[in-house]
């Protein structure tokens, strides 16, 4: 499919393939900061794993879509990374 096909019903949606590139990655992150099998890796680590390049730029965007920052979201289910 064209480029500017995925364009245009993107737009129909109210959506552009940035927001839904950004939202894959919040989700994929979420997923790992709440798997007690990534409970190894720091916040940073899932942040760049998950695609940011920038880890305030991550916590930013978490907090905004979720109304929570990844740690205590991490803290509240458990799955605290050991120090």
């Amino acid at each position: 499919m064209p480029s500017r096909t995925v364009q245009h019903m993107l737009a129909k949606a109210g959506e552009s393939f940035s927001q839904v590139v950004m939202a894959a990655r919040l989700r994929r992150a979420r997923v790992h900061l709440l798997d007690p099998v990534y409970a190894d890796l720091s916040v940073a680590d899932i942040a760049f794993h998950c695609g940011f390049l920038d880890v305030s730029s991550f916590y930013r965007a978490f907090r905004a879509a979720y109304n929570v920052t990844p740690k205590s979201l991490r803290e509240q289910a458990g799955t605290i990374p050991p120090e």
